[in-house]
């Protein structure tokens, strides 16, 4: 004769609380857009390992397994902008674009992506290009004028110059000040900016006989 059934109790794995919200997988893209968020909602000076950590919904210490300090975040940032320059510009290049389509595209796209990201931006301005890939895209606009046939320094005075014109026309542009002498049109001073200075490169060919 059988005997007497044994109740079971099924344990349940407790409910998750609905409108939890999952921690993204930690990795170096997750800290990097997170701290891009942060500077671009709250400005340069709220990114903190404590608030990135909270962001993330991690302790501040975990940062530390992927990135050295604040200030390596930061060369992260400044390279994930000029990654985002790179990547815009060269949306708007062709291979056998002159060597003005290309400055004008990469410089354009400067100032596209500074309006996107203001304190990103300033953060990129404020600092020199210490990483392998900030430097290459650096390198990039050096070697597009360089194939105009000017020697490298003139290559170097006239990425100096661009990239020193569209820093302080964004930085002006995203403070929402007003200029104390404007057209009041600042996609016009922008390009005609722009020409001056191609302008300006293309004398110093005629010059130099190239």
């Amino acid at each position: 004769m059988a005997g007497p059934k044994t109740a079971t109790t099924k344990v349940q794995a407790p409910a998750v609380a609905r409108g939890a919200r999952k921690k993204p997988k930690l990795t170096r893209q997750t800290i990097l857009d997170a701290a891009m968020k942060i500077a671009d909602s709250k400005g340069q000076d709220a990114l903190s390992m404590r608030q990135l950590g909270k962001a993330l919904g991690v302790e501040a210490m975990s940062l530390y397994h992927y990135f050295r300090s604040r200030d390596d975040i930061i060369d992260g940032i400044v390279e994930h902008v000029i990654n985002e320059i790179t990547s815009a510009a060269y949306k708007g290049i062709r291979p056998d674009d002159t060597w003005q389509q290309k400055a004008r595209a990469y410089i354009t796209a400067y100032r596209t992506v500074g309006n996107r990201h203001p304190d990103a931006f300033k953060l990129m301005i404020q600092r020199p290009l210490r990483t392998a890939s900030a430097r290459k895209a650096g390198q990039v606009i050096v070697d597009a004028f360089l194939s105009s046939g000017i020697d490298d320094q003139q290559a170097i005075i006239a990425y100096r110059t661009m990239t020193t014109f569209v820093a302080g026309f964004v930085a002006l542009e995203v403070s929402r000040l007003q200029p104390s002498f404007t057209t009041g049109n600042f996609d016009l001073e922008f390009e005609k900016g722009l020409d001056i200075i191609i302008q300006g490169i293309e004398t110093c060919l005629i010059e130099a006989g190239t």
